[in-house]
């Protein structure tokens, strides 16, 4: 039973990942995503299909059927990483897209609460009152 919940919890984040990585390639581009098989699929969802949700697929259906509890917890803590990564990028873009809304200037101080845990961003290497 263990097994299976770990392997949902897999499954579902990287369709979060998945899904993040379309949002993103939608709003900037395609030269966004490190992945050249996402990238240079024939559409991006099979992209995204491909890469990310079927290889996860048959790597949980692989290690659930040989009871690898224990792989199916490190892959899972791997993918709560990717997640954790993916929404401090999302973070990066509010600042960015901010940034770019006020037209570059550099009268925009990184924000605080566009990032989790309250973290903050590093100072721009232009402002120079940092």
């Amino acid at each position: 039973m263990l097994n299976y919940l770990l392997g949902l919890g897999v499954l579902g984040l990287a369709g979060f990942d998945a899904w993040f990585s379309k949002r993103r390639m939608l709003k900037y581009g395609g030269f966004v995503e490190l992945n050249n098989g996402i990238r240079e699929a024939r559409s991006l969802d099979w992209g995204l299909f491909s890469r990310i949700i079927l290889p996860n697929f048959i790597l949980i259906a692989f290690l659930t059927l040989m009871g690898a509890t224990t792989l199916l917890g490190v892959f899972l803590g791997f993918r709560l990483a990717t997640a954790y990564y993916q929404v401090v990028s999302m973070g990066w873009e509010a600042e960015i897209d901010k940034r770019l809304a006020s037209g570059g200037t550099e009268s925009v101080a990184p924000s605080t609460t566009a990032t989790t845990n309250s973290s903050k961003l590093p100072p721009d290497p232009g402002d120079s009152a940092n």
